[in-house]
């Protein structure tokens, strides 16, 4: 068997035109979102989802939707112009199967994640930062504290917050013992 070897070649120099082409790298923004690694698994979901697809005739991936927003065998049978033999053959087969579990697979991702992982994220960005950068570390920390008062409003929409301001409210208590009023106070 023989073996083929690829090398990719990057300089900084000007072709043989004498045009200037530096590695489409240098140009990608990598705070594009675009550019995500969420966004990138989004992508090659729904490239897959086109790929599998193509394996099954536009009536058999509709059938397949049909079950994978939840209808039952009968109803899907009964959407398509089918039998509900046939909605379970197609469930049941390699392709079939397949598609579903990308359909499921893409939702998933679309969803997003979930308020747990983001407060994760939000706790690893607060202690990642917290000697490097304390002012992401105290946003990180502020995002947090927002999160958990808007459950507390959502879950208490009559009572007020623990330190007695209504819900929305904002009360600032300073210690007159550590920072007395000054003459800019009067």
């Amino acid at each position: 068997m023989a073996r083929h070897s690829t090398n990719v070649i990057e300089h900084d120099e000007p072709d043989e035109g004498g045009d200037y082409n530096p590695p489409l790298v240098k140009f990608m923004d990598r705070h594009n979102p675009a550019n995500d690694g969420y966004m990138k698994e989004v992508e090659h979901a729904q490239r897959m989802l086109m790929s599998l697809r193509s394996h099954l005739r536009p009536k058999q991936v509709n059938i397949l939707k049909s079950v994978f927003l939840g209808r039952n065998y009968v109803q899907a049978a009964a959407d398509n112009h089918a039998s509900p033999s046939t909605v379970s053959k197609l469930v049941n087969s390699v392709n079939g199967s397949r598609l579903l579990q990308a359909l499921q697979h893409h939702q998933a991702l679309l969803d997003g994640p979930q308020e747990m992982q983001r407060r994760s994220m939000l706790w690893r960005i607060a202690v990642d930062s917290e000697r490097v950068d304390p002012k992401t570390a105290i946003k990180a920390i502020d995002s947090l504290n927002k999160m958990a008062q808007q459950q507390w409003e959502k879950d208490n929409p009559d009572q007020h917050l623990p330190n007695g301001t209504a819900a929305g409210g904002v009360t600032i208590v300073i210690n007159q013992e550590l920072l007395p009023r000054g003459s800019l106070d009067r």
